[in-house]
């Protein structure tokens, strides 16, 4: 329930739709105005219309519901309680949430950005600004890719980062899941696969139900899980262990191959995306294999990665293939100082390329790969470096200026430090109200 405190409209009405992983939500919600510094409790990402007025509604905290207009849903009963307890987060209060909404993935985004803009007087009354939002994600793939091969990350911290993933609205966790470095997944059919390649095959594993429990909490927060697995056989390859191999050596001069590894690796592929382009299913692949020549299908998705990415994403779109990118979003090559400003400055869409091109590139991705990561420092290498990149897939392109971002960026840093996440200062001097204190 809303009481007015000066005028202003009571009452909320959130819409949104679904098209399969784009997302559209149009909401009439209430943010915080100014309160002390620019940005201070203002959404992030930044909404595609975003219109705050100084008119404040104190929030009945104890009365306060969501509400929906059509049949219940488990997905959307479980966000309303976690959503409230994120909102109002000192109260034990559990009132009976209810939301007004057409489509759940709208909602769930629409109640992030809710729980944003809800901020506490030095009185203790928690209200918000009588706000105007219009919103929709840019692109429809915004993901963060975690590597569990090089150092293992235990369900617990797989699950914060989910979780921190939720907040900035990104919705594909890309899991590097085994590498040629381990082999944590413990296969059903090929056991042996983690008893000799994990680092530890008791402790350092994920079993099944480990998988589908990190899939499935994924899902609840509205975040799709994509699983990489590198095959054995490259694996091999790219260890060494297949170029001192004498039958390899041999069938590669039986098919003309002589010593060039890279044809080898194409023969492969090749046939690897035969088989599973026989599943009618679609695929992702690293810019490699169209760099090698390899035949894929019309509706595969390339991966960029690498430098000089302007070339390929023009390279790659120009043969009409969909297109995610990660060559500037590493957020593995930290640097002291605002190095999330250079995540920030990057444009998918500043490539040679027609109107047409640049419609298929569907989104990119921030990249942790595990060389100098573990359990100890995942989220604060992460976060809130990933935020960056998070503002750019979602917002819209006029959104660019990281001056007139960082005091927004500073305060998402501080969100994520309230809901428990040991996130970095990237900025500089300053202080979060909350911080870990003892």
């Amino acid at each position: 329930m809303l009481r007015k405190v000066k005028t202003g409209i009571l009452g909320a009405e959130w819409q949104a739709s679904l098209e399969r992983s784009r997302v559209m939500s149009i909401l009439w919600i209430f943010s915080p105005g100014y309160t002390g510094m620019v940005g201070y409790e203002q959404p992030w990402p930044l909404p595609r219309l975003y219109q705050p007025t100084t008119t404040v509604l104190e929030l009945d905290v104890e009365n306060f519901q969501f509400q929906t207009r059509g049949p219940g849903c488990p997905l959307l009963t479980a966000a309303f309680s976690r959503y409230y307890q994120l909102t109002f987060d000192d109260l034990t209060v559990a009132p009976t949430p209810v939301l007004q909404a057409r489509e759940v993935w709208g909602a769930l985004r629409g109640l992030e950005t809710f729980s944003q803009l809800v901020y506490r007087l030095d009185t203790g009354e928690f209200v918000v600004n009588q706000t105007f939002i219009q919103d929709s994600p840019r692109f429809a793939h915004r993901g963060l890719l975690l590597d569990t091969s090089r150092h293992f990350l235990s369900k617990h911290v797989l699950l914060q980062n989910l979780d921190a993933m939720a907040q900035n609205k990104l919705n594909v966790f890309h899991w590097h899941i085994v590498d040629d470095q381990s082999f944590p997944y413990v296969s059903q059919t090929f056991a042996d696969l983690s008893l000799q390649g994990a680092y530890n095959p008791q402790s350092h594993v994920y079993t099944p139900s480990d998988v589908a429990e990190v899939i499935e909490y994924a899902r609840i927060l509205g975040i799709r899980t994509l699983v990489e697995f590198d095959s054995p056989v490259l694996l091999c390859w790219y260890s060494g262990i297949m170029k001192s191999n004498p039958a390899v050596q041999q069938f590669m001069l039986q098919k003309g191959f002589g010593t060039d590894y890279a044809q080898l690796e194409q023969y492969y592929m090749q046939n690897l995306l035969d088989i599973v382009g026989g599943l009618d299913k679609g695929y992702i692949i690293w810019q490699e294999v169209i760099d090698n020549g390899v035949k894929v299908r019309p509706d595969t998705v390339v991966h960029v990665w690498k430098d000089g990415w302007q070339k390929e994403m023009n390279n790659v779109t120009a043969q009409g293939y969909k297109t995610l990118l990660s060559s500037c979003w590493y957020l593995n090559y930290i640097a002291y100082g605002d190095d999330w400003v250079s995540y920030y400055n990057c444009e998918p869409l500043n490539f040679n390329g027609t109107e047409q091109q640049k419609s298929l590139v569907v989104g990119g991705e921030a990249c942790m790969w595990g060389e100098y990561v573990d359990n100890t420092n995942l989220i604060s290498r992460t976060w809130p470096r990933a935020s960056a990149v998070a503002e750019r897939l979602w917002s819209p392109a006029s959104v660019n200026d990281y001056r007139t971002a960082t005091a927004r960026f500073s305060e998402n840093r501080c969100r994520l430090v309230r809901r428990g996440l040991a996130a970095e200062d990237v900025v500089g001097p300053g202080f979060c109200d909350t911080e870990y204190l003892n």
